[in-house]
């Protein structure tokens, strides 16, 4: 909490020097600094605020724990391939094993595949919990994102008439 607050106050103080530093310049000079018009710093404001970034990428970390969530009831899926071999000693058909003859299959190669899947049937509600908690969390960060961006609005408009009544009261 205390970093936001930092950079919010950064945020605004460096938004307020670009402002006063535009804002006493009538014209454009050599360097190219020119003054922002209100609509302007909002845009730029709403771009490049760190709480804006901040929310939005939060927005996404929940987003995807969301797809998580729901992936959850999803089975799992499983497969599996092999083949085997066996090893004909002088190209015959037949081996002893344990004091019984074995007949060897025609063909040497054997293959086998296999799916399978499974779903826990019960959790406990764990499930169902982590998806609740996860739809909280998006409507929360959505909620955080667009208090963010008022946030950012608001000091950037205080600031811009700010500058505005100084440079009026000179």
């Amino acid at each position: 909490m205390k970093r936001a607050l930092l950079l919010l106050v950064v945020s605004v103080a460096a938004v307020a020097l670009i402002a006063v530093a535009t804002a006493h310049a009538a014209a454009p000079d050599s360097s190219g600094a020119r003054p922002l018009t209100l609509a302007e710093a909002l845009a730029l404001a709403s771009r490049n605020a760190p709480q804006n970034i901040q929310a939005a990428g939060q927005l996404r970390v929940d987003q995807a724990r969301l797809r998580a969530a729901w992936g959850a009831f999803l089975p799992s899926l499983s497969l599996s391939a092999g083949s085997t071999r066996q090893y004909r000693p002088g190209g015959s058909t037949t081996r002893i094993e344990n004091g019984t003859v074995v007949q060897l299959p025609s063909t040497p190669w054997s293959y086998n595949a296999g799916l399978s899947a499974s779903v826990p049937l019960f959790t406990g509600g764990q499930r169902l919990f982590d998806l609740t908690g996860a739809k909280s969390d998006v409507r929360s960060s959505r909620s955080n994102e667009v208090l963010q961006r008022y946030g950012v609005q608001l000091s950037v408009k205080q600031t811009f008439f700010d500058v505005l009544a100084a440079r009026e009261s000179e």
